[in-house]
């Protein structure tokens, strides 16, 4: 059977999977894009949690789906720390960190230049224009985020959120017959110590996740540091620059795909 490659490529994650054209920092999904030479949406957003990581990604898809057939279409994401967790701002009066309603973009590959939507475009986070999100995490303290992280946040629960989060994004996608891989920034985002504790929800979890659509690595971060060839360059801003994410997609990530049958093979 012919494999052609993807109409469309919807990838998603945090600031490992951002890309600033013409700059040091630019991510994998880029990468495959240079490879494939088709439409890319990347809809990553730094310091995302998983769950708008998801909901970004649910939000294309059944867009895509009124202009492409599932066989069309090929969907990445790379999941982001499970302590970070995703509020609306209008719930949330204190926040005085940026908030993730920023100027979603799609990009010209062509040119390379960032294209800000219309007004009329829904934020990708919400299935209106007037919800906006922020994001806890400890880097970002608020009166929210520190009441969270000191009272409430706990591992055995940040797991449990994080494997609902990717078991509900998997059903999705399977339910549309979506071709799709998954992989992880660092390797604390799927914990085997949490996931593999006498905690009973953790447990079922795990086993009703589909490992095999995930890549063969422990995160990106740790290939990187481990396995690249460029492991001794230095991170641009504790995040690795294009050439780290070039070789972890020319060496992990299209090796995955062509394997999968989703691209078609150099």
């Amino acid at each position: 059977m012919t494999v052609e490659n993807p109409k469309l490529i919807i990838t998603g994650g945090c600031s490992y999977t951002t890309s600033i054209p013409n700059s040091r920092n630019i991510n994998w999904p880029l990468h495959i894009h240079d490879r494939v030479k088709t439409n890319l949406i990347n809809t990553a957003m730094g310091g995302s949690g998983n769950i708008s990581i998801s909901r970004r990604i649910v939000f294309q898809v059944t867009n895509a789906l009124k202009i492409f057939k599932p066989e069309e279409l090929l969907v990445g994401i790379m999941w982001s720390a499970p302590h970070r967790r995703d509020l609306s701002k209008e719930k949330v009066d204190d926040y005085n960190g940026p908030s993730s309603q920023r100027d979603y973009a799609t990009i010209n590959f062509d040119k390379r230049e960032y294209i800000k939507p219309n007004e009329s475009w829904h934020h990708p986070l919400s299935s209106t224009n007037c919800m906006e999100y922020h994001t806890m995490h400890y880097s970002q303290p608020s009166k929210t985020s520190v009441l969270w992280y000191k009272h409430f946040q706990h591992n055995i629960d940040d797991m449990i959120n994080t494997l609902e989060i990717i078991l509900h994004l998997q059903l999705f996608l399977k339910s549309r017959n979506i071709n799709y891989f998954m992989t992880t920034y660092m390797n604390h985002v799927l914990d085997n110590a949490v996931m593999k504790s006498d905690n009973f929800d953790c447990q079922l979890l795990n086993e009703l996740i589909d490992y095999s659509v995930f890549l063969d690595i422990d995160g990106a971060h740790e290939w990187i540091l481990q396995d690249s060839i460029y492991k001794k360059l230095p991170f641009s801003n504790e995040h690795p620059i294009s050439e780290q994410m070039k070789d972890l997609t020319d060496k992990i990530i299209l090796p995955h795909l062509e394997a999968k049958g989703y691209i078609e093979s150099c």
